[in-house]
């Protein structure tokens, strides 16, 4: 708040110290950590003294009475895409607990972070890589990691992931208004951003497939094989650490809209948010960064370049040497390689993709043209750069919400002025992607498999929920929990460090993204525990991983047979210490 009231007043002033406040904790924790005195204590308190300290400062700022009912209905938005998925999580369903792709995945890998975070541990271990670090990814998930020893940890992730989605659709409304949008309408334009963008929905409708058996928001890609956008309502579903990163993102577009930054102070504040984006989301840095310095060169006769753009500059670098001394670019990542777009994936993008948002803005470019910039470089972005492994996903999902902001920015102000039956007839359609998609992600009675190789909801079995719950409660922290990856469907990727909080010799994660070294791993070395059918070389192999623990379940013997048998029988090498309906925990003895 001391730091938002210099550039913010009112509701903005507000947001924007909320935003700046979970970063300084953020950051605060990460010292804690890289120092090893993190305690969920100690990060809690930590974060209350900067809350009292900021306050102490400042006082308690106070809102424009007129913004509340509009700030409220904008939230209300952000309940109608989240609650009904959030509250179908981990579903009691008659053959176990059920969770709807894709929180078997992203929910599952924060788990997974958030439970490695409570062991308080420097450098972090890799839940999915016993013996590694875990580098990029996890700055944000401190403070639920925290919370979650008092509340559980899936109920603190969902709080968090709950408010981050509050932050970012107030900011949303907050920039509306700096657009000259009366309240009312800046609630329509923050709606439309965050629910009426893409016409996919539209187009999953006209097929003659059930669309409850497609990805509805990626439908350029699955149907059309072209890349795809992944719409703003993604990231209050599955991903809050990158939604949060392009809250950053709409406060430096507060302040350049604003005319900022004019002084050195201002333009290091900018190099706070773009090194707080780099923590949290790295592409919205890599994008946010350059734009800023090209605002800053367009602008040198009235802001002073060289001086401004050196305080930016420095500032993020500053973050950036912060984060290498965390170990956060190690190991993170695969690389960043050049592509060539297929011949309809602009029209694609532009028509299909964001579509609402292309033909709310044509009209008002030229009035936002630092905006449309940023959409520019977002968009060549997502046409030209991709990440090896990954192609023509992760590049496009992260910078095409970027490009999302800044376009629907631009479009806000189509919705200033008199409505008209074109508006209706330009959004209408693009109000189908979400609902139909909110309606999927909610939906856990579908059991059938997608056409992306995954189910469309993954069920953990009683008993191997009660095996997993047992690992969390009988096993040390430090143990290594194993089944066999090859055997499990992809929804169970996560599930023994996300529910039995413990790391895995090897497993698939979705957030690391270079995963030959995991395939190597699990070919060569943990698929033979399983499938060699010989005690003694399954029990060399796992004591040269470091596995503590074993599960054979339903799918172990189902895919490995007989060949899991001689495991249970070497009673000099393993032992039983868990056993329910079929599926049981081995002990790996020492020789």
């Amino acid at each position: 708040m001391s730091v938002a009231r210099r550039w913010f007043t009112g509701h903005e002033a507000w947001l924007v110290g909320a935003a700046l406040g979970y970063l300084a904790s953020s950051l605060a924790a990460s010292v804690l950590f890289r120092f090893e005195l993190a305690t969920p204590s100690a990060v809690i308190a930590i974060s209350v003294v900067v809350l009292a300290l900021a306050l102490r400062l400042t006082g308690v700022g106070r809102i424009e009475a007129s913004e509340l009912p509009w700030l409220a209905a904008t939230w209300l938005v952000v309940m109608l895409i989240v609650v009904v998925p959030f509250s179908r999580i981990g579903a009691s369903v008659a053959d176990g607990v059920a969770y709807r792709a894709y929180f078997s995945a992203d929910l599952m890998t924060h788990l997974s972070v958030v439970a490695e975070l409570q062991k308080g541990s420097f450098p972090l271990q890799n839940p999915f890589y016993a013996g590694d670090g875990l580098g990029y990814y996890w700055l944000f998930f401190t403070l639920p990691a925290a919370l979650g020893v008092w509340l559980g940890n899936q109920t603190a992730l969902l709080a968090t992931y709950f408010a981050g989605g509050l932050l970012f659709a107030g900011l949303l409304y907050a920039a509306a208004r700096r657009f000259d949008l009366a309240p009312a309408r800046a609630f329509l334009a923050a709606s439309v951003m965050m629910g009426a963008v893409s016409y996919e929905g539209l187009l999953a409708l006209l097929r003659s497939e059930s669309w409850m058996n497609i990805n509805v928001d990626a439908f350029s890609r699955w149907v059309l094989e072209l890349i795809s956008l992944d719409g703003l309502h993604r990231g209050l579903l599955y991903t809050p650490q990158h939604l949060f990163s392009y809250s950053l993102l709409v406060i430096l577009i507060l302040l350049v809209h604003n005319g900022e930054p004019r002084r050195v102070s201002a333009a290091a504040f900018c190099g706070v948010l773009l090194g707080g984006m780099a923590g949290t989301s790295i592409v919205t840095a890599m994008l946010a960064g350059p734009w800023l310095v090209l605002v800053l060169w367009r602008r040198r006769h009235e802001v002073p370049f060289l001086a401004t753009a050196s305080a930016a500059t420095a500032t993020s670098l500053a973050f950036l040497a912060w984060y290498v001394a965390l170990g956060f670019f190690g190991d993170a990542g695969a690389a960043l390689a050049l592509r060539t777009p297929k011949l309809l994936e602009l029209p694609s993008i532009l028509l299909i993709d964001c579509g609402a948002l292309c033909f709310l803005a044509w009209r008002h470019a030229k009035r936002e043209t630092e905006l449309v910039l940023l959409a520019a470089l977002a968009l060549v972005a997502v046409l030209f750069l991709d990440l090896r492994g990954y192609e023509g996903v992760w590049m496009a999902w992260r910078a095409g919400s970027v490009l999302l902001v800044a376009l629907g920015l631009v479009a806000a102000r189509a919705l200033s002025g008199p409505l008209s039956l074109m508006h209706a007839i330009i959004l209408a359609p693009a109000l189908l992607t979400v609902s139909l998609d909110v309606y999927n992600a909610a939906d856990v009675t579908n059991r059938n498999p997608s056409p992306g190789g995954f189910p469309w909801t993954t069920v953990v079995s009683r008993a191997e929920w009660e095996a997993l719950d047992w690992i969390r409660r009988e096993t040390p922290q430090g143990a290594v929990v194993q089944w066999d990856v090859r055997a499990r469907e992809l929804g169970e990727w996560a599930l023994v460090p996300a529910l039995g909080e413990r790391r895995m010799a090897v497993g698939f994660p979705i957030f690391l993204l270079d995963l030959q070294k995991y395939r190597q791993r699990e070919r060569r070395h943990a698929r033979p525990i399983f499938n060699s059918g010989d005690a003694a070389e399954a029990h060399r192999k796992a004591r040269e991983l470091g596995i503590d623990y074993l599960v054979i379940g339903a799918a172990e013997l189902r895919v490995r047979g007989e060949r899991t048998r001689p495991l249970f029988e070497a009673r000099d090498r393993f032992r039983t210490v868990f056993e329910s309906d079929g599926v049981a925990v081995l002990a790996v003895l020492a020789p």
